[in-house]
């Protein structure tokens, strides 16, 4: 049986209490010191800026429950714990102790470890390869003992795990994870090749984005994802800095994370852009940011762009667009996956469609002006151009399946002559 309160840390800080108000409703409450301090500051989003009253369970909801997995994966953590699937409050208690950011949802008088109990288990590649089989059923390696109590929200199976000298092991006892590990299996298991050149070509870009390298446990291949929202100190303590997506910062729920016309509430680049900016670390930055990460997501030809592979980093109550992540072709699979754009360019969401007139749409939205939007998206697609065969050679020596490549690059030849000026 759960309680009827968590306390909610950001960091080592207790910030709030969050309190059962029914089956699927929660409502949150900063804590009395830090109202005190902070009044106004988006301490756990911009959509949850600090005050005194109570939040009522639908901006709650949209913060909390977007710590969580989503779809298949939110059924089998709940199939798996034995709670009922739409318990948002119930599965944070279980496995809310590791999440996106800084956040921490845990039993009233217990606190996040800052020095995590000695047992890691260092598990070498075959034991590994067992846990990313599993993750079908067996999400996040969730383990019986209760010993893993970690979430991620997405649709993939992934596992969180502690990096350390070369050894990897499964999150658990409190310890803050430091890396992602997606493995790709059928039907789709050269996506592993795709994201990597993917990823590795929006980083010679210039755009900010996690780091991450194709790695293999025993037969199976992955990617692993180096988390960005964690820092290793002077000392070798690893630190939670705090992030939010932008389903989290618009206030939508997560199954509503792509741009449907017919909703009279939807997310676009210019209204994360809108969310942000008044807590921005630098107006100018975050509209350039949004921007680029937009033009770049196109000319890759990645539909799967939405709210919540798209975030901001948090710092001193302030707000950045965070690394980038999640960056597949998705049209190189045809009609395996939806062509439809996550979140539109200027008003189009067809990518065929899609021309420089509505960059300098979105730019426009963006406050860029339309002084240098046709030099920046020839910088950003000459960028793409030069560093094509250095990529793909760098991803053909790895040993995942790079069958998918060739269809990945003649999507970014046709997305970038679209965008010709």
């Amino acid at each position: 049986m759960t309680g009827s309160t968590l306390g909610v840390w950001l960091g080592q800080r207790r910030v709030g209490s969050l309190e059962r108000r029914g089956p699927r409703r929660m409502r949150f409450t900063y804590a009395p010191e830090v109202v005190a301090a902070e009044i106004g500051a988006p301490l756990l989003s911009v959509h949850l800026p600090v005050r005194a009253e109570p939040f009522a369970p639908e901006p709650t909801g949209v913060v909390f429950d977007g710590l969580l997995p989503e779809d298949h994966v939110r059924r089998r953590v709940a199939e798996r714990l034995r709670l009922p699937e739409m318990d948002s409050f119930a599965l944070l208690e279980r496995i809310g102790r590791d999440c996106a950011g800084a956040v921490a949802v845990l039993a009233e008088g217990e606190a996040p470890h800052l020095e995590p109990p000695a047992g890691l288990d260092w598990l070498e590649g075959g034991r590994l390869a067992e846990h990313l089989l599993e993750l079908p059923t067996r999400p996040f390696a969730l383990d019986d003992a209760g010993e893993v109590r970690l979430s991620l929200g997405g649709v993939q199976g992934k596992l969180l795990v502690v990096r350390s000298d070369g050894r990897t092991a499964i999150a658990a006892h409190g310890h803050a994870s430091t890396h992602i590990i997606k493995p790709h299996l059928p039907p789709a298991p050269d996506l592993v090749a795709n994201e990597a050149y993917c990823m590795w070509l929006a980083a010679a870009t210039g755009v900010p984005t996690a780091s991450v390298r194709v790695t293999r446990f025993a037969e199976v291949s992955a990617l692993e994802i180096a988390r960005y929202d964690r820092v290793t100190n002077a000392v070798g303590k690893t630190l939670r800095t705090h992030q939010e997506d932008g389903c989290q910062a618009l206030g939508i729920r997560s199954d509503m994370k792509y741009f449907d016309a017919r909703r009279s509430r939807q997310p676009r680049w210019e209204h994360i852009y809108t969310a942000a900016l008044p807590y921005a670390v630098s107006p100018a930055r975050l509209r350039l940011g949004l921007f680029d990460l937009a033009v770049t997501n196109f000319v890759l030809g990645n539909s799967d762009a939405h709210a919540k592979n798209v975030s901001l980093m948090h710092l001193d109550r302030r707000v950045s667009v965070a690394p980038a992540y999640d960056i597949v072709c998705t049209q190189a699979y045809g009609d395996r996956f939806t062509r439809t754009l996550g979140m539109p360019i200027g008003d189009r969401v067809d990518p065929d469609t899609v021309t420089i007139d509505d960059v300098r749409d979105l730019a426009d939205r963006l406050d860029l002006g339309a002084g240098g939007v046709n030099r920046r998206v020839s910088e950003l697609v000459g960028r793409i151009a030069v560093h094509r065969d250095e990529q793909r050679a760098r991803v053909v020596a790895t040993d995942a399946d790079t069958s998918i490549i060739a269809a990945v690059d003649a999507v970014i030849d046709a997305r970038s002559a679209q965008l010709s000026t």
